[in-house]
């Protein structure tokens, strides 16, 4: 049944009507009961009784509601508790009924509160945060400011906040640190999201009202969701494939990066550190320092690995007064704990390689790198020159950069020409072929020729080997198996006194050829 309301103050009538208002006292007229709520007895033209309406967004709501279902807004917290209505109507008020906005003789009532134009003025209740979540606040500034400014300075604060565990040698700290960013990174978006659509939503059902064109309201819902999109894959390509990482860096044994070995050298003067540059790493180089005080020089033989532990071990090397030598590869990661020598040099065969840092799903953003959590800063305090550290910058994660000797000596990266032996003589030659091993096993098997890998390398004592697994058919490059500069003489330096041996064999485990080289002599010693 249609409500009746009082044509002359808007009091809601009795169920089945009066034959006067109770509050004004006015009298009815029997009039059509689909049509009633006017005074026909007094010339007033007949109409639809008034629709209650949110005084916030307009959306048309029940008489009992409290809280508006469309934008959310407490209809209860404006004005008095029962002024909770604003009468909105895009159509004139039919002659002699109240306008939209006016007060009622009584506040019970609570059928009307402030005319369209003074809900408008007057702000909505709640604080800031919670006004852009039920789309309270205007379109310009849900978009504007709390998704660009807000996305931006987010950014600013959580790499600020990330910044002192940015060299923490802790697995678990750059675990709890990275859910904690994540976890603020998606709930701002889902903030946003929600806060920039109901903002839209309301001011195209304002515009609509008002008979104006509401374009960029829909762009601007379009757009968010595009957002939201694009921030749910950021999500599933870096921040869980990160998280996964950081997992398994904290409670596994971190598979992503070859595990790596210590040992000191029989004189106690140095430690060999061959493999990846892993969490931990600095703990059991400071346990070895404490353990040997005689030990002035730190070999690094590595093809890199996390960036944070190996800016501990740099802090570690520079605050012990350690030499660093290049004894083999040295790249990316490694290049840092390289950098914290007091002296630096290379062997015969070391070598160093740079590149950009990368994390989880992606390289680090110049904003990363640069503004505030700037990877490189161990080769600023270290006194790398800047066009080294910008080719290293600018060099991709997935690449590497290789400068020569005259561009580390000039670039203040090498303070010593680099060493005429790949093995220093406090190095015994097990240590040296015990590292080769374990910089070339990870990345097992390593195809060298169609058809041809090396399976397998191990080092025992003085003797190196090498499995070589040939494809029926395939033909093995005689620089593998004879007594070849490019892969025998390169070394004999290096390992005077070594064996290597190099095995070949069918796929199918039937045997090929052995032949064992002297490494002194770079003669083959035995050929079967």
């Amino acid at each position: 049944m249609t409500r009746l309301f009082c044509p002359n103050c808007g009091l809601a009538l009795r169920d089945g009507g009066a034959p006067a208002c109770d509050r004004c006292g006015v009298v009815f007229a029997a009039v059509d009961p689909a049509r009633a709520g006017f005074d026909a007895a007094n010339g007033l033209p007949l109409g639809e009784p008034p629709r209650l309406r949110c005084w916030h967004c307009g959306e048309a709501i029940g008489e009992d509601e409290r809280t508006c279902p469309s934008c959310g807004i407490d209809l209860t917290r404006r004005g008095s508790a029962s002024a909770r209505f604003d009468v909105v109507d895009a159509s004139p008020a039919p002659a002699g009924f109240p306008a939209a906005g006016a007060a009622p003789a009584s506040p019970a009532s609570g059928h009307y509160a402030t005319s369209a134009p003074a809900a408008a003025e007057t702000a909505p209740t709640g604080n800031y945060i919670r006004r852009h979540w039920r789309g309270q606040l205007p379109l310009g500034v849900s978009v504007w400011v709390n998704v660009f400014f807000y996305s931006f300075a987010l950014n600013i604060i959580l790499l600020f906040v990330q910044r002192p565990f940015v060299w923490s040698d802790s697995g678990l700290v750059l675990l709890v640190v990275g859910i904690v960013i994540w976890v603020v990174r998606v709930a701002v978006a889902v903030w946003q999201t929600v806060g920039v659509w109901r903002s839209a939503g309301a001011s195209i059902r304002r515009r609509r009202r008002e008979g104006r064109t509401f374009v960029w309201a829909v762009i601007a819902r379009v757009w968010i969701v595009f957002l939201a999109v694009t921030w749910a894959i950021a999500f599933a390509v870096i921040g869980f494939v990160s998280i996964r990482d950081n997992v398994s860096i904290a409670f596994g044994d971190d598979p992503f990066i070859p595990p790596y070995t210590l040992a000191v050298v029989p004189d106690g003067t140095g430690v060999v550190l061959t493999g990846g540059i892993r969490f931990g790493v600095a703990g059991d180089v400071e346990a070895a320092l404490d353990a040997n005080p005689g030990i002035r020089t730190i070999y690094l033989t590595s093809e890199g690995g996390r960036m944070a532990p190996a800016g501990a071990l740099f802090r570690l090397i520079r605050d012990r007064g350690l030499d660093t030598y290049a004894l083999g590869p040295c790249y990316s990661a490694c290049t840092i704990a390289f950098a914290g020598g007091a002296s630096r040099t290379v062997g015969q065969v070391g070598e160093l390689g740079f590149h950009a840092a990368s994390f989880a799903g992606g390289q680090s953003t110049g904003l990363e790198q640069s503004v505030v959590v700037d990877y490189f800063q161990p080769y600023r305090e270290a006194g790398f020159a800047d066009a080294i550290i910008s080719r290293a910058r600018n060099t991709p994660s997935d690449d590497m950069w290789f400068p020569p000797d005259a561009t580390l000596l000039g670039g203040n990266v090498l303070t010593a020409p680099r060493d005429v032996v790949a093995r220093p003589p406090g190095i015994p030659v097990a240590m040296y072929l015990t590292g080769v091993a374990s910089i070339i096993s990870p990345y097992l098997p390593l195809d060298i020729a169609a058809g041809v890998a090396i399976e397998n390398i191990a080092a025992d004592g003085d003797r190196l080997t090498l499995v070589l697994t040939v494809e029926r058919g395939a033909r093995i490059p005689a620089s593998v198996y004879e007594p070849a500069p490019a892969t025998v003489c390169a070394m004999a330096g290096a390992a005077t006194g070594a064996t290597y041996v190099f095995v070949a064999e069918y796929s199918d485990g039937e045997p090929i050829t052995r032949t064992e080289f002297d490494a002194a002599s770079c003669t083959a010693i035995r050929l079967n």
